[in-house]
Parts: C-alpha cells; structure tokens; sequence
C-alpha cells in the first residue's frame, strides 16, 4: 500500500464528503418550501446528507479499519441507481442518478486505492 494511494483515497473521499454537506446546506434552504405532509420525509433526506458525509470522511481517513463499511455505502449508492433505472418509476429522476453513478464510481475506486477490503483482516475483526 503505497502513500500515495492513500492520499489520493483520502482526497477524494474528502471531496466526497465536502460534496454532502453542500447537499445538506441546499437542502436545509429550501426545506420550508414543501407541504407539511413532505417536511419529515425531506429532514430525513437532508440529514442523511450530513449521515453520508461523514460516512465518506470516515472511510477516507480509516480505509482499512472500518469493515463493512466501504460495501454498505457502495451498496446504498450502487442500489439507489439501479432501483430508480430498472424498477421505480420516479419524476424527473436523472440528476439523482448521474450524482449517485458518479458517488458509486468513486468510492468503488478509492475502495480499490485504499484496499478498503483488507479492513476485513484487521486484528480484532476475526
């Protein structure tokens, strides 16, 4: 594992996570603007935005010490694409799909960067 795979994981991870927080501050700006029957849903949407920048920020600076984690953010991301590509029909849902493509791609590559999988044959995670 070289140093600068790391850093390069790191980096963009970071950039990962920096990105979520945006999507938290544009969500949180426009919150008053739903009907009250969508104003829970759409707090849950935008704290999960802080939920997953965290998530990425984690996985850039602990790649290999946190199993499971890697497969269960790539799982979300992977997932969300295909069930909106194949089967839910959503309004409008490309952008969604172009941002989570492009979030899948990258931490599927900084999982290989880092060799986030070896976080699996870490001490103590026997």
């Amino acid at each position: 594992m070289t140093p600068a795979r790391n850093r390069i994981a790191r980096i963009l991870m970071s950039l990962l996570g920096l990105s979520a927080v945006g999507a938290f501050a544009g969500a949180a700006a426009t919150i008053g603007d739903f009907a009250p029957d969508r104003v829970g849903v759409e707090i849950w949407r935008m704290l999960g935005y802080l939920v997953f920048a965290g998530l990425f920020v984690l996985l850039g600076f602990f790649p290999r010490r946190l199993p499971g984690l890697w497969e269960l953010v790539f799982f979300h991301k992977a997932g969300k694409v295909l069930l909106l590509l194949f089967v839910f029909e959503a309004a409008d849902p490309w952008l969604t799909i172009i941002v989570d493509s492009v979030l899948s791609v990258v931490t599927l590559f900084c999982y290989w960067l880092a060799q986030g999988w070896r976080a699996w044959m870490a001490e103590g995670n026997a």
